[in-house]
Protein backbone atom coordinates (compact mmCIF):
# COMPACT_ATOMS: atom_id res chain seq x y z
CA UNK A 1 0.00 0.00 0.00
CA UNK A 2 2.80 2.46 0.65
CA UNK A 3 3.98 2.12 -3.16
CA UNK A 4 0.50 2.40 -4.34
CA UNK A 5 0.29 5.83 -2.18
CA UNK A 6 3.73 6.98 -3.60
CA UNK A 7 2.28 6.72 -6.92
CA UNK A 8 -0.58 8.44 -6.26
CA UNK A 9 -3.28 6.00 -6.87
CA UNK A 10 -6.40 5.64 -5.32
CA UNK A 11 -7.31 2.67 -3.07
CA UNK A 12 -10.36 1.47 -2.29
CA UNK A 13 -10.18 -0.87 1.28
CA UNK A 14 -13.08 -2.48 2.59
CA UNK A 15 -12.82 -4.06 6.22
CA UNK A 16 -13.66 -7.77 5.00
CA UNK A 17 -13.97 -9.47 2.15
CA UNK A 18 -17.79 -9.78 0.52
CA UNK A 19 -17.98 -10.99 -2.81
CA UNK A 20 -21.06 -9.07 -4.24
CA UNK A 21 -19.64 -6.00 -2.44
CA UNK A 22 -16.32 -6.18 -4.35
CA UNK A 23 -18.58 -6.60 -7.65
CA UNK A 24 -20.82 -3.52 -6.90
CA UNK A 25 -17.33 -1.59 -5.76
CA UNK A 26 -15.65 -2.91 -9.23
CA UNK A 27 -18.60 -1.37 -11.09
CA UNK A 28 -19.03 1.60 -9.00
CA UNK A 29 -15.42 2.74 -8.98
CA UNK A 30 -13.61 1.84 -11.74
CA UNK A 31 -11.16 -0.21 -9.99
CA UNK A 32 -8.11 -1.55 -12.25
CA UNK A 33 -6.41 -3.95 -9.99
CA UNK A 34 -7.33 -5.98 -6.87
CA UNK A 35 -5.56 -8.40 -4.72
CA UNK A 36 -7.40 -12.09 -3.87
CA UNK A 37 -6.65 -15.25 -2.76
CA UNK A 38 -7.95 -18.40 -4.78
CA UNK A 39 -11.10 -18.50 -2.55
CA UNK A 40 -12.01 -15.22 -2.99
CA UNK A 41 -11.95 -15.64 -7.13
CA UNK A 42 -13.90 -18.87 -6.85
CA UNK A 43 -16.53 -16.61 -4.92
CA UNK A 44 -16.50 -13.77 -6.78
CA UNK A 45 -16.54 -15.99 -9.98
CA UNK A 46 -19.83 -17.57 -8.67
CA UNK A 47 -21.89 -14.73 -8.18
CA UNK A 48 -21.07 -13.46 -11.57
CA UNK A 49 -21.74 -17.01 -13.07
CA UNK A 50 -24.88 -16.84 -11.22
CA UNK A 51 -26.38 -13.73 -11.43
CA UNK A 52 -27.16 -10.95 -13.80
CA UNK A 53 -24.48 -9.70 -16.52
CA UNK A 54 -22.35 -6.64 -14.55
CA UNK A 55 -19.96 -4.59 -15.88
CA UNK A 56 -16.61 -5.62 -14.83
CA UNK A 57 -14.57 -3.44 -18.47
CA UNK A 58 -12.16 -1.46 -15.93
CA UNK A 59 -10.35 -4.19 -14.50
CA UNK A 60 -7.10 -4.75 -15.94
CA UNK A 61 -5.97 -7.27 -13.63
CA UNK A 62 -5.89 -9.70 -10.69
CA UNK A 63 -2.88 -10.79 -7.76
CA UNK A 64 -3.63 -13.51 -5.68
CA UNK A 65 -1.35 -15.64 -3.40
CA UNK A 66 -1.42 -18.29 -0.84
CA UNK A 67 -2.15 -20.92 -3.57
CA UNK A 68 -2.25 -21.72 -7.25
CA UNK A 69 -5.36 -21.56 -9.06
CA UNK A 70 -6.52 -24.52 -11.25
CA UNK A 71 -6.22 -24.08 -15.17
CA UNK A 72 -9.58 -24.23 -15.35
CA UNK A 73 -10.75 -21.58 -12.32
CA UNK A 74 -7.88 -18.97 -14.40
CA UNK A 75 -9.30 -19.52 -17.70
CA UNK A 76 -12.95 -18.68 -15.97
CA UNK A 77 -11.63 -15.71 -14.42
CA UNK A 78 -10.30 -14.49 -17.82
CA UNK A 79 -13.15 -14.94 -19.48
CA UNK A 80 -15.59 -13.70 -17.07
CA UNK A 81 -13.67 -10.43 -15.67
CA UNK A 82 -11.63 -10.03 -18.98
CA UNK A 83 -8.67 -9.38 -17.49
CA UNK A 84 -4.97 -10.75 -16.17
CA UNK A 85 -3.67 -12.62 -13.54
CA UNK A 86 -0.61 -12.69 -11.80
CA UNK A 87 0.17 -14.96 -9.21
CA UNK A 88 2.75 -13.91 -5.92
CA UNK A 89 4.69 -15.66 -3.29
CA UNK A 90 5.84 -14.07 -0.64
CA UNK A 91 5.61 -13.17 3.18
CA UNK A 92 5.66 -9.52 5.47
CA UNK A 93 9.29 -10.65 6.54
CA UNK A 94 10.56 -9.96 2.83
CA UNK A 95 8.14 -7.15 1.71
CA UNK A 96 5.40 -9.32 0.41
CA UNK A 97 6.81 -10.66 -2.97
CA UNK A 98 9.66 -12.74 -3.42
CA UNK A 99 8.34 -14.48 -6.78
CA UNK A 100 5.81 -13.98 -9.44
CA UNK A 101 3.91 -15.93 -11.93
CA UNK A 102 3.19 -13.47 -14.55
CA UNK A 103 0.37 -12.43 -16.59
CA UNK A 104 1.85 -14.29 -19.53
CA UNK A 105 2.87 -17.34 -17.39
CA UNK A 106 -1.32 -18.00 -17.16
CA UNK A 107 -2.02 -17.38 -20.88
CA UNK A 108 0.86 -19.78 -21.11
CA UNK A 109 -1.14 -22.10 -18.59
CA UNK A 110 -4.10 -22.11 -20.01
CA UNK A 111 -3.14 -22.88 -23.45
CA UNK A 112 -1.83 -25.85 -22.32
CA UNK A 113 2.16 -25.64 -20.54
CA UNK A 114 1.49 -27.88 -17.66
CA UNK A 115 5.00 -27.73 -16.31
CA UNK A 116 4.16 -24.28 -15.06
CA UNK A 117 0.44 -25.66 -13.54
CA UNK A 118 1.56 -25.42 -9.64
CA UNK A 119 4.24 -22.99 -9.74
CA UNK A 120 4.19 -19.38 -8.10
CA UNK A 121 6.64 -18.34 -11.11
CA UNK A 122 10.16 -17.09 -10.71
CA UNK A 123 11.83 -14.74 -8.22
CA UNK A 124 11.18 -10.89 -8.85
CA UNK A 125 13.89 -8.57 -9.48
CA UNK A 126 16.03 -7.59 -6.69
CA UNK A 127 15.63 -11.27 -4.47
CA UNK A 128 17.59 -13.56 -4.58
CA UNK A 129 16.54 -17.18 -3.59
CA UNK A 130 18.02 -20.09 -2.36
CA UNK A 131 17.10 -23.89 -1.73
CA UNK A 132 18.52 -26.07 1.31
CA UNK A 133 18.64 -29.17 3.14
CA UNK A 134 18.07 -30.07 6.54
CA UNK A 135 22.18 -28.90 6.61
CA UNK A 136 21.36 -26.01 4.42
CA UNK A 137 23.44 -27.17 1.45
CA UNK A 138 21.89 -26.15 -1.64
CA UNK A 139 20.05 -28.70 -3.74
CA UNK A 140 19.64 -29.12 -6.92
CA UNK A 141 16.40 -28.25 -9.51
CA UNK A 142 13.85 -31.10 -9.18
CA UNK A 143 14.38 -31.37 -5.54
CA UNK A 144 12.79 -30.43 -2.38
CA UNK A 145 14.38 -28.60 -0.27
CA UNK A 146 13.68 -24.96 2.40
CA UNK A 147 13.41 -22.09 0.83
CA UNK A 148 15.26 -19.00 2.07
CA UNK A 149 15.08 -15.82 0.49
CA UNK A 150 17.12 -12.49 0.60
CA UNK A 151 16.42 -9.09 -0.55
CA UNK A 152 16.45 -5.13 0.12
CA UNK A 153 13.45 -5.71 1.55
CA UNK A 154 14.33 -8.63 3.83
CA UNK A 155 13.76 -7.84 7.51
CA UNK A 156 16.81 -8.77 9.53
CA UNK A 157 15.40 -9.81 12.62
CA UNK A 158 12.55 -9.71 14.98
CA UNK A 159 11.79 -7.46 17.71
CA UNK A 160 12.48 -8.50 20.65
CA UNK A 161 12.44 -12.09 19.54
CA UNK A 162 14.51 -15.49 20.99
CA UNK A 163 14.65 -17.59 17.64
CA UNK A 164 17.91 -16.32 15.64
CA UNK A 165 17.07 -19.45 13.78
CA UNK A 166 14.97 -17.51 10.87
CA UNK A 167 17.65 -16.21 9.69
CA UNK A 168 21.28 -17.26 8.07
CA UNK A 169 24.60 -15.60 8.57
CA UNK A 170 24.45 -14.23 5.44
CA UNK A 171 21.16 -12.12 5.83
CA UNK A 172 18.94 -14.74 4.10
CA UNK A 173 15.46 -15.74 5.80
CA UNK A 174 14.61 -18.72 6.34
CA UNK A 175 10.92 -19.42 5.05
CA UNK A 176 9.43 -22.62 6.40
CA UNK A 177 8.35 -23.50 3.18
CA UNK A 178 9.13 -26.30 1.33
CA UNK A 179 9.99 -25.99 -2.82
CA UNK A 180 11.29 -27.28 -5.77
CA UNK A 181 12.86 -25.85 -8.46
CA UNK A 182 12.57 -26.81 -12.24
CA UNK A 183 15.20 -26.42 -14.90
CA UNK A 184 13.48 -23.29 -15.63
CA UNK A 185 14.19 -21.65 -12.32
CA UNK A 186 10.33 -21.80 -12.18
CA UNK A 187 9.29 -22.55 -8.32
CA UNK A 188 6.58 -25.14 -6.71
CA UNK A 189 5.60 -24.95 -2.84
CA UNK A 190 5.21 -28.20 -1.70
CA UNK A 191 4.13 -27.80 1.62
CA UNK A 192 5.38 -26.19 4.89
CA UNK A 193 8.01 -27.89 7.24
CA UNK A 194 4.96 -27.81 10.31
CA UNK A 195 1.82 -28.68 7.95
CA UNK A 196 3.85 -32.07 6.77
CA UNK A 197 1.85 -35.18 8.13
CA UNK A 198 4.01 -38.02 9.88
CA UNK A 199 2.24 -40.86 9.69
CA UNK A 200 4.05 -44.22 10.92
CA UNK A 201 7.45 -42.26 10.28
CA UNK A 202 6.52 -41.50 6.82
CA UNK A 203 6.42 -37.92 5.50
CA UNK A 204 3.64 -36.96 3.61
CA UNK A 205 3.41 -33.44 1.70
CA UNK A 206 -0.30 -32.15 1.98
CA UNK A 207 -0.61 -30.18 -1.30
CA UNK A 208 -0.22 -33.52 -2.82
CA UNK A 209 -2.66 -35.34 -1.91
CA UNK A 210 -4.70 -31.97 -2.25
CA UNK A 211 -3.88 -31.73 -5.68
CA UNK A 212 -4.99 -34.65 -6.63
CA UNK A 213 -8.07 -34.06 -5.27
CA UNK A 214 -8.69 -31.12 -7.07
CA UNK A 215 -8.57 -33.20 -10.34
CA UNK A 216 -11.49 -35.22 -9.60
CA UNK A 217 -14.58 -33.54 -11.44
CA UNK A 218 -17.20 -33.41 -8.37
CA UNK A 219 -14.52 -31.72 -5.78
CA UNK A 220 -14.51 -27.71 -6.04
CA UNK A 221 -11.35 -27.31 -3.05
CA UNK A 222 -9.71 -29.59 -1.40
CA UNK A 223 -7.87 -29.54 2.38
CA UNK A 224 -5.40 -32.47 3.83
CA UNK A 225 -4.11 -32.23 7.59
CA UNK A 226 -2.94 -34.54 9.92
CA UNK A 227 -4.70 -35.15 12.85
CA UNK A 228 -2.93 -36.64 16.34
CA UNK A 229 -3.57 -40.60 16.41
CA UNK A 230 -2.48 -42.86 19.29
CA UNK A 231 -1.67 -45.53 16.98
CA UNK A 232 -0.63 -43.85 13.55
CA UNK A 233 1.39 -40.55 14.83
CA UNK A 234 -0.92 -39.18 12.72
CA UNK A 235 -3.86 -39.67 10.87
CA UNK A 236 -4.72 -38.03 7.44
CA UNK A 237 -7.47 -36.11 7.38
CA UNK A 238 -8.91 -34.63 3.77
CA UNK A 239 -11.47 -32.23 4.23
CA UNK A 240 -13.77 -31.52 0.25
CA UNK A 241 -15.89 -29.14 -0.84
CA UNK A 242 -17.82 -30.85 -3.47
CA UNK A 243 -18.69 -28.98 -7.00
CA UNK A 244 -21.71 -27.42 -7.29
CA UNK A 245 -22.75 -29.15 -10.23
CA UNK A 246 -22.46 -32.59 -8.12
CA UNK A 247 -24.07 -30.71 -5.33
CA UNK A 248 -27.13 -29.59 -7.80
CA UNK A 249 -27.08 -33.02 -9.51
CA UNK A 250 -27.09 -35.04 -6.21
CA UNK A 251 -23.77 -36.68 -7.25
CA UNK A 252 -21.79 -35.66 -4.27
CA UNK A 253 -18.82 -38.11 -4.28
CA UNK A 254 -18.46 -40.34 -0.68
CA UNK A 255 -15.26 -41.19 1.09
CA UNK A 256 -14.89 -44.44 -0.65
CA UNK A 257 -15.21 -43.41 -3.90
CA UNK A 258 -12.65 -40.50 -3.21
CA UNK A 259 -10.11 -42.61 -1.44
CA UNK A 260 -10.82 -45.26 -4.86
CA UNK A 261 -10.01 -42.17 -6.64
CA UNK A 262 -6.82 -41.55 -5.47
CA UNK A 263 -5.45 -45.21 -5.74
CA UNK A 264 -6.48 -45.54 -9.33
CA UNK A 265 -4.62 -41.92 -9.38
CA UNK A 266 -1.55 -43.88 -8.24
CA UNK A 267 -1.47 -41.84 -4.33
CA UNK A 268 0.48 -44.17 -2.90
CA UNK A 269 -0.82 -46.69 -0.28
CA UNK A 270 0.53 -44.90 2.91
CA UNK A 271 -0.39 -41.95 1.84
CA UNK A 272 -4.37 -42.26 1.36
CA UNK A 273 -6.89 -40.04 3.41
CA UNK A 274 -7.76 -42.37 6.60
CA UNK A 275 -11.10 -39.89 6.96
CA UNK A 276 -12.30 -38.25 3.79
CA UNK A 277 -14.80 -35.64 5.50
CA UNK A 278 -17.04 -33.78 2.85
CA UNK A 279 -18.39 -29.97 3.88
CA UNK A 280 -19.62 -26.81 2.79
CA UNK A 281 -16.97 -24.59 3.83
CA UNK A 282 -13.78 -24.41 5.42
CA UNK A 283 -12.52 -22.61 8.43
CA UNK A 284 -10.59 -19.36 7.80
CA UNK A 285 -8.16 -16.66 9.17
CA UNK A 286 -8.76 -13.41 9.30
CA UNK A 287 -7.61 -12.78 6.19
CA UNK A 288 -9.50 -15.50 4.08
CA UNK A 289 -6.70 -18.34 4.03
CA UNK A 290 -7.97 -21.93 5.24
CA UNK A 291 -7.19 -22.50 8.62
CA UNK A 292 -5.63 -26.13 9.17
CA UNK A 293 -4.72 -25.13 12.87
CA UNK A 294 -8.89 -25.38 13.18
CA UNK A 295 -9.31 -28.43 10.98
CA UNK A 296 -6.93 -30.30 12.92
CA UNK A 297 -8.95 -29.71 15.92
CA UNK A 298 -12.14 -30.29 14.56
Amino acid sequence: TVSWTYLGQTMVIHKKFDPQSVIDEIERSGVTFTTFIPTMLQRTLRILEDGPARDMSSLRRISYGSSPVPPGLARKAMDLLGCDLQQRYGLTECGGQATILTPQDHRDMVNGKTSILTSCGQETPMVSIRIVDADGAPVPPGHEGSLQTRGPYTIRNYWQDASPQSFTADGFYCTGDRVVRDDAGYITVVGRDKDQINRVGEKIAPTEVEDLLLTHAAVRDASVVGAPDDRLGERIVAYVIPSTAAVDSGEVPDAFTLRGFLREAGLARFKIPDDVLIVDEFPTTAVGKISKKDQRLS
